[in-house]
């Protein structure tokens, strides 16, 4: 009831502002949301994110040498669609590929997604892994070998961009939000958000290309630094001297 009538009155307060700054794209967005954040002239300014260098954790025992590791970081919630990452990692071990997947996070869809990789002949502690929430997984990052967000809705996906800084290669949903600043096949590999097959195919893609894998990993890297607080603050400054004082501008 409180989110209900929070987005409720939504349009509401973007109009009684001055100047409305979103940290995403707000295509998306309801009717009438979008139409107040027009009227104030909507400004976008993406989230500055520190990131700090992750403590050298040991090699996770579960983590066999000869696999390759596919890391999520996120909610076990019905927007972040795991239940596709499972589907995907389970056909591809169906086709002989030796991969082990580590699901980092928590929420209300953690049993069913439990069951849905034992009905998938994924085994827990082998082939899969809950490890639930742990705010330091950038230290286990450099055991894996790709980053996997089946998303099939964001704000601003602060994890993607933390992955690609811990130099991680990314395979993502291509939705409006992270396609809006991620270039397929350049910073990332994006798939049609909920296409299980599109998410085998770009899997077995990076899978077997170590060249594309680099190149990711090598541009993931540029952007993450882009997406700096200092950068953050500058676009803020200059929107602040605009209002401030529009004679200078």
């Amino acid at each position: 009831t409180t989110i209900r009538l929070r987005d409720s009155l939504t349009p509401l307060t973007h109009l009684l502002a001055t100047q409305v700054v979103c940290n995403f794209p707000w295509d998306r967005e309801p009717w009438l949301v979008k139409r107040a954040i027009q009227m104030r002239n909507g400004t976008l300014i993406r989230n500055g994110l520190e990131v700090r260098p992750a403590e050298l954790y040991a090699k996770p025992d579960w983590l066999r040498d000869g696999t390759f590791k596919i890391l999520y970081v996120g909610r076990l919630i019905e927007q972040k669609r795991v239940d596709i990452l499972l589907e995907a990692v389970a056909h591809l071990r169906e086709q002989g590929h030796k991969l082990q997947l580590g699901i980092y996070g928590q929420g209300h869809l953690s049993a069913a997604l439990k069951d849905l990789a034992e009905a998938r002949r994924l085994k827990e502690g082998k082939d899969v892994r809950f490890l639930g929430y742990q705010p330091q997984w950038q230290s286990a990052a450099r055991y894996y070998d790709l980053f996997a967000l089946p998303t099939f809705a964001e704000g601003m996906p602060n994890v993607l961009v933390e992955a690609m800084a811990a130099g991680l290669p990314v395979i993502a949903s291509d939705i409006p939000e992270i396609a809006s600043f991620v270039r397929h096949g350049k910073d990332a590999w994006l798939v049609e958000p909920g296409d299980v097959n599109g998410f085998v195919a770009g899997l077995r893609w990076l899978i077997g290309d170590s060249t594309i894998r680099s190149e990711l990993v090598s541009n993931g890297r540029r952007l993450a630094s882009d997406l700096s607080p200092d950068r953050m603050v500058d676009a803020y400054e200059a929107l602040y001297n605009d209002l401030l004082f529009p004679s200078r501008s």
